[in-house]
């Protein structure tokens, strides 16, 4: 079957046709073989096309199809149609034929152009042909190059055009400069310099600075080793070329000589005293840094290693002929020089020498201590005694010199130690002696594992101020540092064993060291949990443990917390408040990829809150002009068995705008464990409350203004059975009014209460200017109580404190006292508009009656009574109006006759609460005027037993002038009932 028939078959299998393989159909053999063949998408078709592709390629098409075969330059320059080349310089240039459908070309030439002279294009069968040789000429010559089918030039060919750019030579240049080196005297160095340009290229080199070419040294090479040198030299390098005929200059390259250490001047002999010490020197020459060693004994023999790393070493408190030699080293003699031996010679003493450090070891408070102090020299035996100074408390010397005892207290002391021979020969020596408690803990440390992040505190007990630790010795894991905040830390790198010392130093450089090991894990470790030590909680109050694992737990577990607890599973951290009491077995496991823990238990107690600390309690707040504009202030509390509280303030706060008096505020929470039980922000000012858990007293402040209060603890179990009962008190100026001093009440206020079981009262009176008085309060377990009233639409107060005290015999003879302060702000109106106080007021009263009663004690016996009134301005009146009462053994009053009633007085007293009441009439003729006055009393029991009652009435003043008597000042007086006991 020929090809032209296979085609013909396959053009009449395809019935959808597309145009394809446009590029074969461009080719010769394709445009007679396959004209205007289509192809279809099927897979049958294209298994047809590949049929006919591999017979198309099969022809071996060798003419540029579609651009698909040229020639192309492989090298100097890969890919380019430009071909660099140096005049002077041996070209090497590559090219070859790209496509060709597998056919070999047979020969090669230069097809348009003339090659530069000197350069020969080969013509050799193969697939690529090169370009050689060397060049004189430059400038630019483009050219075709032709790879042919046959050998003769000729058949089929493929071309490609290029420029072949020919260069001028380079001049020579430095390309690495030579390098500055350090040697040590008497050896050689090696300077190399990397130059370019055309070769030959000619090298010499010079010694000294760059440029100065009097001392040339060194051959035509691009390196130069110098000779053996003592002393740092200079040295540099010229390099020339055809193109450079005066030279490239390198830079100086510096040969430094380091000088050996060596010994100018050795240590010296000398003589001592036995129990002293010498100062050995010795001089050396060489670079820095010198490196010293000092030896004992002799020459070459390290044995005994002594001293630091200084050209002199002051030698130990010597007792015999000892020798010392040192060994000076440096980078430049690593082996060492080697000083003479100095011998120091001990001569024996005429005289005693203390010999024993100055510096005595330190001790550690509250362990045994103890130092042998020694001597040489005199005649034996020693006596030892302190003469300056004193020895550390707890610590004694005795007459043969040895310092023993405990010390008891921290701290550095400083004494003189005398030693006094058999010859009475006397030697003395300052000592120091630090004691401290400063102590490492010794733990067993957490094992870290290898590749996890590490951290563990170190901990440090007692001492005097801030703590500083470091590493002294031995091996930490690799990964792991220890910083001065005693933190171990780090990621380790390798598992094993290591183990360490470090040093704790405290604030007054008194230090401790202790050892420890530290062994990595390759792998996890299954947790252990700490011991667990709970510090008591108390009901209510905030509770914030940790408990801890070693082996880095990821998750804990704890059970049997107290209600009210809860705990994150990952910290281990427990927080909260407890609601019940008790004492709880709390059981902790803690996990990780490797395992879970054991269990293990811990106690933790829930403390019950005093009782002094749980039900209601009230307080006054003192008069603060900045707190709560001088009214005071009232606080009640109320707290429950769970450590809840609720409190209530009534006063005038700033941050509340308001100026009332009877302003209130509220704040709720939690005691606190520890005092002050009670914190809160109450109208932008600090609240604190300190409560007394053995009498529930409380003390505090808002603000700045203090406070102070009571705890009721009355229940129907404990009733205030000593306190039941009906009261009333007097309330007087504490203070005498002065002439000059603006006007105030000259009347006396009154109140009366009733105590019940529970010891709650309520007050209630009136003031000396006729306002009511109203407070709610209790008694607490000594019946001491206080009251807050506000008055005169808030604006004022009445406040302070007050005491009952129980009879010895009965509760009639319970009395009260207190101390008040009475503010009256400044108010339009015919009382007191100016306002007064606060001024001290004077509770005075006591028991009058059962809670439930008909008849009260403290009323008049059966006979005369006087009424008695004074001041508020009455003694400018005309009118008396003093009077006076028969009263019964029925509780009835008969009135004065007239004649002996100018006042025209009429009075009532209630035998059930010893209310008084009642009313007189001022007459006055300039002007003629009637005043009616009303006055209002209640009976006290006082200890003047002859005042039954006292009282105030309002008394408008006489008008002055053409003043009206409905706009004259009213003034307070007071009205007493008087019966003089038998």
């Amino acid at each position: 079957m020929n090809i032209k028939s296979s085609l013909v078959r396959l053009k009449r299998r395809l019935s959808r046709c597309g145009s394809f393989l446009l590029l074969f159909q461009r080719t010769p053999a394709a445009q007679v073989i396959l004209p205007e063949v289509n192809f279809l998408t099927s897979a049958g078709g294209m298994e047809a096309a590949k049929a006919v592709i591999a017979t198309v390629v099969g022809l071996g098409a060798f003419d540029s199809v579609a651009g698909a075969t040229s020639v192309t330059q492989v090298a100097p320059s890969a890919g380019s149609s430009t071909v660099p080349v140096t005049a002077g310089t041996n070209l090497s240039g590559v090219f070859q034929l790209v496509g060709g459908g597998g056919h070999t070309p047979a020969s090669w030439s230069v097809a348009s152009g003339t090659l530069p002279a000197g350069l020969t294009l080969n013509s050799v069968r193969g697939k690529t042909t090169t370009l050689t040789g060397t060049t004189t000429e430059s400038g630019s010559r483009t050219v075709t190059i032709r790879a042919w089918e046959n050998s003769n030039f000729s058949g089929r060919s493929a071309a490609g055009t290029f420029t072949i750019q020919v260069s001028a030579p380079p001049p020579a240049a430095i390309a690495t400069q030579p390098s500055s080196t350090t040697i040590n005297r008497d050896q050689t160095a090696t300077l190399t310099v990397v130059a370019t340009g055309s070769n030959p290229l000619t090298y010499q080199w010079y010694r000294g600075s760059s440029g100065d070419t009097s001392e040339p040294v060194g051959s035509n090479a691009a390196s130069y080793t110098t000779q053996a040198l003592s002393v740092t030299t200079d040295y540099w390098v010229k390099v020339t070329n055809s193109q450079n005929a005066t030279g490239a200059h390198s830079n100086t390259a510096t040969v430094t000589v380091r000088q050996p250490a060596e010994i100018a001047q050795g240590p010296a002999p000398v003589t001592i005293s036995s129990g002293t010490t010498a100062t050995l020197s010795v001089v050396a020459t060489g670079d820095a840094p010198l490196t010293y060693q000092w030896y004992q004994e002799v020459p070459g023999s390290s044995a005994v290693p002594v001293g630091t790393n200084s050209s002199s070493f002051t030698t130990p408190t010597l007792l015999e002929t000892t020798s010392y030699w040192v060994k000076v080293t440096n980078v430049a003699n690593t082996d060492g020089a080697i000083s003479n031996t100095a011998i120091v010679t001990v001569t024996a003493s005429a005289t005693p020498n203390i010999y024993t450090a100055s510096t005595l070891p330190p001790a550690k408070t509250g362990a045994a201590y103890q130092v042998q102090i020694h001597a040489v020299g005199g005649l034996a035996p020693y006596a030892w005694s302190v003469s300056e100074g004193s020895l550390p408390v707890g610590l004694t010397l005795s007459p043969e010199g040895l310092l023993s005892g405990t010390p008891e207290v921290n701290g550095t002391s400083q004494f003189t130690i005398q030693v006094e021979d058999d010859d009475n020969q006397i030697d003395t020596r300052v000592f120091s002696l630090s004691a401290s408690d400063l102590t490492i803990a010794v733990e067993t440390l957490p094992v870290p594992v290898k590749g996890v992040q590490y951290s563990h505190a170190l901990t440090g007990l007692g001492g005097t101020g801030d703590f500083t630790w470091s590493y002294v010795s031995g091996s930490l894991p690799v990964g792991i540092s220890l910083g001065s905040d005693g933190i171990l830390s780090g990621i380790p790198q390798a598992e094993g064993n290591a183990s360490f010392r470090v040093r704790l130093t405290d604030g007054v450089d008194f230090s401790v060291e202790q050892d420890f090991a530290l062994a990595v894990s390759a792998t996890y470790l299954v947790p252990v949990v700490k011991p667990i030590i709970f510090v008591p909680a108390t009901i209510g109050a905030d509770f914030k443990a940790k408990v801890a694992a070693a082996n880095y737990p990821t998750k804990f577990a704890i059970k049997n917390l107290p209600k009210g607890l809860k705990y994150n599973a990952v910290t281990g951290v427990i927080t909260g408040r407890a609601s019940i009491a008790g004492s709880f077995d709390v059981i902790v496991t803690a996990s990780n990829k490797a395992g879970t823990s054991a269990p293990v238990h811990g106690s933790l107690e829930v403390q019950a809150l005093d009782t002094h600390l749980v039900g209601t309690f009230a307080g006054v707040i003192e008069r603060t002009d900045s707190v709560n504009s001088g009214l005071g202030g009232w606080i009640s509390l109320t707290t429950t068995s769970t450590g809840g509280y609720t409190l209530k303030v009534t006063s005038a706060l700033p941050g509340s705008g308001s100026k009332a008096a009877g302003a209130t505020y509220a704040a709720k929470g939690f005691l606190a464990e520890e005092a002050p039980q009670v914190e809160a922000p109450l109208a932008g000012l600090p609240l604190q409350i300190i409560m007394d858990p053995e009498t529930g007293d409380f003390s505090g402040s808002l603000g700045a203004a203090p406070i102070h209060g009571w705890h009721s603890t009355w229940t129907k179990s404990t009733p205030a059975t000593a306190y039941e009962g009906y009261y009333s008190v007097a309330l007087q100026e504490g203070v005498t009014v002065l002439a000059e001093a603006p006007p105030r009440p000259q009347g006396t206020g009154f109140a009366t209460f009733t105590v019940s079981p529970l010891g709650v009262l309520k007050i209630a009176g009136k003031t000396a200017d006729g306002e009511t008085i109203t407070a709610a309060t209790f008694i607490d377990g000594e019946g001491d109580f206080g009251a807050y009233a506000p008055l005169y639409k808030k604006l004022g107060t009445l406040q302070g404190s007050m005491k009952l005290q129980t009879g010895v015999n009965s509760t009639e003879e319970n009395r009260v006292t207190g101390d008040l302060t009475w503010l009256r702000p400044a108010i339009t109106g015919r009382l007191y508009p100016l306002g007064f106080g606060p001024l001290n007021v004077v509770a005075e009263g006591g028991y009058l009656a059962p809670a439930k009663h008909k008849v009260i004690l403290g009323l008049p016996a059966a006979g005369s009574v006087s009424v008695e009134f004074s001041g508020g301005g009455l003694d400018l009146s005309e009118t008396d109006p003093n009077f006076s009462f028969d009263y019964s053994a029925a509780y009835q009053i008969t009135p004065p006759l007239a004649v002996n009633n100018p006042g025209v007085a009429a009075i009532s007293l209630a035998a059930a609460t010893g209310k008084v009441a009642g009313k007189f009439t001022l007459t006055e003729s300039t002007p003629l005027l009637k005043r009616p006055v009303a006055f209002q009393g209640q009976v006290v029991r006082l200890e003047d037993g002859s005042l039954k009652a006292v009282g105030y009435y309002l008394l408008p003043q006489i008008p002055e002038g053409s003043q009206k008597a409905t706009a004259t000042p009213i003034l307070s007086g007071a009205v007493e009932l008087i019966q003089p006991q038998p």
